[in-house]
């Protein structure tokens, strides 16, 4: 007989379990628990590797899985207005001048890798929305899957790429920060204004194979200087 008994079953037996059976069900479900914990530890499930290990292989690990469309990017919608004292744009839920600025930077840094075979996405607020046309010049498709960070997966984005092209989100910090921890990145960390999460993947498969969150300063500065390196 097993450790867990209808109800009905139950009433309809005058005689309970024998207390030596209800010991030897909660032994064995604790034994069970800390198995799960041990095998948690002592096997940890392993992280994604970084794009590179200096700014020459990062900058050529995204350059070439990019050629091959085979690259995800999570970027973090540029300064926000109702938080700063910086100029806004026009609207007051939208973006700052120095934000609206920072894009364009980033975005002409995208046109070194080639933007004809990139699709954008972003989610509905105005922020969003604003960031993405100043980084490709273009209005971007709105979707409802980046208004849902809490329960959103990396399965639904990477299930939702075309194959051979790029993707693009425009989204917020939860969203990325849960989808560092969703496919667990050898270095996690927080997001800034205009952050990029970038994640290549197995060409067959969608799965990623290395992922790293990079600061949009650091972004822009590495790819000045990989351009110039001979």
């Amino acid at each position: 007989m097993g450790c867990f008994v209808n109800s009905n079953d139950v009433s309809s037996r005058k005689k309970k379990a024998p207390i030596s059976r209800q010991i030897i069900c909660v032994a064995a479900l604790m034994a069970i628990i800390a198995l799960a914990v041990f095998w948690y530890v002592r096997f940890p499930r392993l992280s994604i590797p970084n794009l590179g290990e200096n700014p020459k292989q990062r900058a050529a690990h995204i350059a070439s899985s990019w050629k091959n469309g085979n690259v995800i990017v999570f970027i973090r919608h540029a300064e926000r207005c109702d938080r700063s004292e910086t100029p806004c744009m026009n609207d007051p839920d939208g973006i700052t001048a120095r934000g609206r600025d920072q894009a364009i930077s980033i975005g002409k840094a995208f046109e070194k890798l080639d933007i004809q075979r990139v699709d954008v996405f972003t989610s509905p607020s105005t922020r969003t929305k604003q960031t993405a046309a100043y980084l490709f010049k273009a209005a971007a498709t709105e979707s409802e899957l980046l208004t849902q960070c809490k329960t959103i997966t990396f399965d639904e984005v990477a299930n939702s790429k075309t194959v051979g092209r790029n993707l693009v989100l425009v989204t917020h910090d939860h969203c990325i920060e849960r989808l560092e921890q969703l496919i667990n990145i050898k270095e996690y960390k927080e997001t800034t204004y205009s952050s990029l999460l970038f994640v290549s993947l197995d060409e067959k498969s969608k799965a990623p194979i290395a992922a790293e969150l990079i600061d949009a300063t650091k972004f822009l500065n590495e790819f000045a200087s990989a351009e110039q390196a001979p």
